[in-house]
């Protein structure tokens, strides 16, 4: 006995384990639950005219008999079109084509099933006059969109979603006996359909209008669908004119077959070709989806391209026995008569038929998208290969992949080729979008990014394929999201799955791009099967060209990739939110438990899957404690995370601070932390960063007292940077939020923050002992509160700041080693540190390791500007060496290369090497400006720098009291600083113009102070030099005075 399984939709028995009922297609149940999912889908609403007056003008048994007569047309037209009633609604029917499959061509299948259901009511109608003399008509709405589709055990389901509002409103809006569709399901059916353009509609309870056509009859839609230019192919085309040619020449018959996936332009390419060839006569014919248009559809069309009254033709191409052979089998193919033929009968009529047409030229036949075509048609064009050889007959199919499951041997044998047809490369895609890049460059503009950045995003999403790269171009253009023609081609690839082989690729696009097939098993359920790797589904979908096989690594694992990135879009998509919400923790779980293994970490993995996990959850659950668990989880993660991108420096650490103020609750004071650590990652230069920190934070903790003190130290600290508030002013709002912020001694992130301006004001102002004092404060806070990238943050701080202290050069050395421990990893933070122990080795006289440090920093160097910036510090080493000439020569030689502000410091110090060589000449062919202006504060020198060396070469000239004037000025700016380095040099600067200007004492005085500073500063090769610059001052004094020269 067969058992069988009923339809609940429609009552039609199908053996037991079949998954769809072949009669209407609704799901059969099998005793599961389908999941529910996201899918693009169109909705069709017919509802009968004047439905109150009927109810009051007919019987209510006459009319309950007339509306189950219509209920029934309806549905049968619906069903024919592949399509599933979804429910009926009074006496409205509503309708979705694309549940339980989609199909590339549900919105044309949905549009011809309007039009049949107008002409099936019609002839209702007639019949309902002439029995009741009553009329019935019907208007149509037709719309596309994303809906939720949820299943029932009995195999009946249910669509939710805007999509249906939309399509009930097209319907209202539709006049009787007519059918409105939405602009996207114009879009989808192209030229196929004959569309009138009604206009814009806003429907009600909508803000943005729609742009709505009527389906009219003609012969389709006027004017020109948008098209991108044909790129690449050169190599395809070329073969393909090549075997033309030798068909045309030698009277040969070929058979080509151009395989590749959905959108790969295999169709485009045979198109292409065929424009450009003159003298061939083109016969085309379509293969349908599921052949709704009968076995042999595609030969219909392709009877139908010869002539709409084919018969006709081939009665006077034959005499009248062969030609009404021909007819009756093509006729019987053709569901044109119920006659009995058989498939040889088949072939041989259609191969006389092309042979006699090819007597008057060289014709190609081409079959498209037979991987859709019936059984029975594949073996019609198998069957015709051999006989067409000795015609001028070329034969291209295209196909995608799929046909070769079902005829592994297809396209073999003389006069045959299969031909992939490939991705197509990115400056190919390019040339693809010339004609675009007005409205590319119109859209980029509006949003802000480069032309080529749209670009490069439309490449790497679309992975070679030029149908998607269209849509995706178009979608660009017109500023649109990505539109519903690429979500249906994927959506239909899914739906041709195995329930096992589409719950991977789900759980694949959970897991990313490239994903391991062990992990797909512990993510798709929370009771995982311990004896499943994947790796079998893995393989079929291989085969399938869905996945590929990823780079391996050494985790044991074995990991693949979708081959399309759309694919996994569209598997991701379709999910159910709260699906993709438990996948997404699941995925997180097993990157912790297996985070030894995988060769990265997986900190970044694990906050990416929580967070992705909290977004869905939260969107479609009222749960409040559980997703309030998973936001806990997802802050936490998401604060390791980026606490890791800190460590590591990478500048997206900020933005990933940033994005955790949406997990925490307003006036949660943890966001004192996340604040502090998004401002220590901020450019500091920069008020609107500053401002933007305060801003995100301002809306979460408002005007607690907390922060208020926060607030104003990081804004302090911007307009210190900025130079809005000066270094003094600085100092004392500084303390003052110090003292305020004794009241929160709880709030970590706040008590490093409060004490940064202070800190930067001090450096400012010159004062880097106490700035440095300041320093060690933080720095020991940072690491008692487990602060590690601030405490490293602060290291550097302490180099930077020690460099020009009190500090003992040792003791800097030793900050400058740590921190190179602790960033030696990054190649920035070693360019920034080794030239500074350039010059600390150099203080100290080890000119060995000042010079192999040198050696290294040009070896690392990332350019000549780099190399431009870091020279002073081996001009300094010279000079610490005792080669004032040689530390001149090479700060000239990099001079243009640097910006104006650093080029005038480094020429004042030009001239200063050169005074300190006793060379008055060169230093003053290097001086430029006027001895007699005054410095003044804006002026951008380093303190006391320009009038320590005007003074000397004032001195040079004579000018004693003016020499003594700049010395004075000098010593007012740098008294008032704790740089030792600086202190030493002016001091030095003093000596010079004593000595030139004949006081001795004096002279002796200043060098004294300057050989103690240079000592207390741990700087002995400098101060050992002090007694040789004294030795040049007497040279500069011997040359005599300068006073006639030009300056």
């Amino acid at each position: 006995m067969i058992v069988v399984i009923t339809c609940a939709r429609c009552g039609v028995q199908s053996p037991t384990g079949t998954k769809f009922c072949p009669n209407c297609g609704a799901s059969l149940a099998q005793g599961g639950l389908q999941a529910p999912v996201r899918k693009h889908v169109v909705i069709l609403f017919v509802d009968i005219v004047g439905s109150t007056g009927l109810g009051e003008s007919i019987d209510p048994e006459a009319l309950r008999a007339s509306l189950a007569r219509y209920f029934d047309a309806v549905s049968k037209v619906v069903w024919k079109y592949g399509g599933t009633v979804e429910k009926f609604i009074g006496d409205a029917v509503m309708a979705v084509f694309g549940v339980p499959a989609t199909r590339e061509d549900d919105a044309t299948r949905a549009v011809q099933a309007a039009t049949e259901i107008h002409a099936a009511v019609k002839e209702l109608s007639a019949r309902m006059q002439a029995r009741l003399g009553q009329s019935l008509r019907v208007r149509i709405g037709v719309n596309q969109g994303e809906v939720f589709v949820t299943h029932q055990p009995d195999g009946q389901f249910s669509v939710t979603g805007d999509a249906v509002n939309v399509a009930a409103r097209l319907q209202a809006a539709a006049q009787p006996d007519e059918t409105y569709v939405g602009d996207t399901v114009a879009a989808l059916v192209g030229q196929g359909v004959s569309l009138e353009f009604i206009g814009p509609m806003t429907h009600k309870g909508k803000t943005e209008p729609q742009q709505v056509f009527k389906v009219t009859d003609g012969d389709g839609r006027h004017g020109v669908l948008r098209r991108t230019r044909f790129a690449g192919r050169e190599i395809e085309l070329a073969d393909l004119a090549a075997i033309a040619d030798r068909s045309a020449r030698l009277g040969q018959g070929w058979f080509v077959t151009y395989v590749g996936e959905p959108g790969i332009g295999k169709n485009r390419l045979v198109s292409h070709f065929l424009e450009g060839r003159d003298g061939l006569r083109v016969l085309r014919g379509t293969a349908q989806p599921l052949a709704t248009d009968g076995s042999y559809g595609p030969l219909a069309k392709l009877l139908t391209a010869i002539d709409d009254d084919w018969p006709a033709v081939v009665e006077g191409m034959f005499d009248e026995r062969t030609a009404t052979a021909i007819v009756r089998r093509l006729k019987s193919a053709t569901a044109r008569s119920e006659e009995t033929t058989s498939i040889d009968d088949i072939v041989w009529a259609v191969r006389k038929l092309l042979a006699q047409l090819a007597v008057a030229g060289p014709i190609a036949v081409v079959w498209k998208d037979i991987e859709w075509a019936s059984e029975e048609m594949l073996d019609l064009i198998e069957g015709l290969v051999a006989p067409l050889r000795i015609y001028p007959v070329l034969t291209i199919c295209t196909t995608r992949p799929e046909l070769f499951e079902r005829r592994p041997m297809w396209g073999g044998g003389q006069q045959s080729r299969v031909e992939p047809v490939d991705a197509l490369s990115a400056d190919e895609l390019r040339e693809m979008a010339t004609e675009r890049m007005p409205e590319l460059e119109r859209v980029s503009q509006e949003s802000g990014r480069s032309v080529e950045m749209s670009l490069r995003a439309l490449i790497r999403r679309s992975d070679g394929n030029p149908q998607v790269f269209q849509v995706l171009l178009d979608c660009m253009c017109d500023g649109d999201e990505l539109p519903v023609s690429v979500h249906t081609l994927f959506e239909a690839t899914l739906d041709r799955l195995t329930p096992m082989e589409r719950a991977f690729c789900e759980v694949g696009s959970v897991l990313g791009r490239e994903f391991y097939a062990e992990a797909v098993e512990p993510v798709r359920t929370a009771d995982p099967d311990p004896d499943y790797d994947g790796n079998e589904v893995a393989g079929r979908l291989r085969l399938l060209n869905i996945l590929e096989l990823g780079d391996q690594d050494s985790s044991g694992f074995t990991r693949y990739q979708f081959a399309q990135s759309m694919l996994m879009e569209t598997a991701y998509r379709t999910q159910a939110r709260q699906v993709r919400s438990e996948r997404h923790v699941r995925a997180a779980d097993w990157c912790a438990a297996h985070a030894d293994q995988l060769e990265r970490s997986q900190r970044g993995a694990i906050a990416g899957h929580l967070r992705q996990a909290y977004d869905e959850l939260a969107r479609v659950s009222a749960d409040t404690a559980s997703i309030d668990a998973l936001r806990e989880r997802a802050a936490s993660a998401g604060y390791e995370a980026a606490e890791e991108l800190d460590l590591r420096g990478e500048p997206r650490a900020r933005e990933a601070y940033l994005a955790l103020f949406e997990l925490f609750s307003d006036g949660d004071l943890r966001l004192h932390d996340i604040a502090h650590r998004a401002f220590m990652r901020t450019r500091h230069h920069d008020m609107a960063d500053v401002e933007e920190v305060v801003a995100r934070t301002d809306r979460k903790l408002a005007d607690l007292p907390s922060w208020l003190v926060h607030r104003e130290a990081m804004l302090l600290v911007g307009r210190l940077q900025s130079g809005a508030t000066p270094a003094a002013d600085g100092i004392d709002a500084a303390t003052e939020l110090i003292d305020a912020a004794r009241e929160f001694p709880d709030l970590l992130g706040l008590q490093i923050d409060v004490g940064w301006p202070r800190a930067l004001a001090f450096g400012i102002a010159g004062q880097m002992t106490e700035g440095l004092g300041d320093i060690g404060i933080l720095a020991r806070r940072a690491e008692e509160y487990g602060d590690r990238p601030v405490a490293r943050l602060l290291t550097f701080a302490r180099v930077e700041f020690g460099m020009w202290s009190d500090e003992p050069v040792s003791l800097v050395l030793q900050d400058v080693d740590e921190a190179l421990d602790s960033g030696g990893a990054q190649r920035e933070r070693v360019l920034s540190l080794l030239p500074l122990r350039v010059w600390l080795r150099a203080m100290r006289g080890d000119r060995g390791g000042a010079t192999e440090d040198w050696e290294r920093v040009v070896e690392l160097s990332s350019g000549p500007d780099y190399i431009a910036r870091e020279t002073d510090r081996w001009a300094m080493a010279l000079y610490s060496f005792g080669e004032p000439t040689a530390a001149a020569e090479a700060l000239a030689q990099q001079l243009p290369l640097l910006t104006p502000i650093v080029q005038q410091d480094n020429e004042m110090w030009i001239v200063r090497l050169w005074l300190r060589a006793g060379d008055a000449d060169a230093a003053f062919a290097a001086f430029e400006g006027d001895l007699q202006a005054p410095t003044l504060d804006d002026d951008g020198y380093h303190p006391g720098l320009r009038d320590g060396v005007v003074a000397q070469l004032l001195a040079l000239r004579g000018n004693a009291d003016l020499a003594r004037e700049r010395i004075r000025q000098a010593h007012l700016l740098v008294d008032t600083i704790s740089m030792p380095i600086t202190i030493a040099e002016l001091a030095v600067d003093e000596a010079v113009v004593e000595a030139i200007l004949g006081d001795e004492a004096a002279s002796l005085d200043a060098a004294g102070r300057a050989e103690r500073a240079y000592r207390r500063k741990g700087a002995s090769a400098m101060a050992d030099n002090v007694e040789r610059w004294m030795s040049s001052a007497a040279t500069l004094v011997q040359e005599g005075q300068h006073a006639d020269t030009d300056v």
